[in-house]
């Protein structure tokens, strides 16, 4: 069986023979230009993506667990679902991007990046997000933190520090 990536046109972009439908060596990507390529659900655990641009691509549901993202351009990418865990995530170019639902456990991801700031942003946002109202409130049980949504007129000191270490605590468990 070969299994093959092919651009929009239809033109094969990269084949790799496999045996039975198991991969006897994860795929190496390394560089390619997959702009705008649909991936939705690929399966390409250990795949080696280093330095890959993949701006525009989706990737929703994709299995990219253990791959080897460095230096990938992942700009407006659809992340929407993907296993990431554990793949290696320095220095990607990926913010604006859509992240909803997607795995990041174990990721080596570079600190200060865009990625970084992405998560750090996101946690936040929901952990003030009320499922059952479909709102962002702060009321309830939870803590208020002085985020712009929250009730209170905090000062913009003292969100920073509370969203500094919100998002602390929702790295380390990543």
């Amino acid at each position: 069986m070969i299994f093959s990536i092919r651009a929009l046109g239809g033109k094969v972009i990269h084949e790799v023979e496999v045996g039975d439908r198991k991969i006897v060596f994860p795929p190496d990507l390394r560089g390619v230009n997959l702009t705008n390529a649909c991936l939705r659900g690929a399966v390409l655990p250990d795949a080696n993506l280093e330095g890959a641009i993949l701006i525009g691509a989706d990737l929703s549901e994709a299995n990219l667990r253990k791959a080897n993202l460095k230096d990938a351009d992942l700009r407006y990418t659809n992340l929407k679902g993907t296993d990431l865990r554990e793949a290696n995530l320095r220095d990607v170019d990926i913010y604006p991007s859509q992240i909803w639902k997607t795995d990041f456990w174990g990721a080596r991801i570079t600190p200060g990046s865009e990625l970084e700031n992405l998560l750090r942003q996101s946690l936040i946002e929901w952990r003030h997000f009320d499922f059952i109202t479909g709102k962002f409130t702060c009321g309830g049980d939870r803590r208020n933190i002085g985020l712009p949504c929250c009730k209170s007129a905090a000062s913009a000191a003292r969100r920073e520090a509370a969203a500094s270490h919100m998002a602390g605590h929702a790295m380390e468990s990543l």
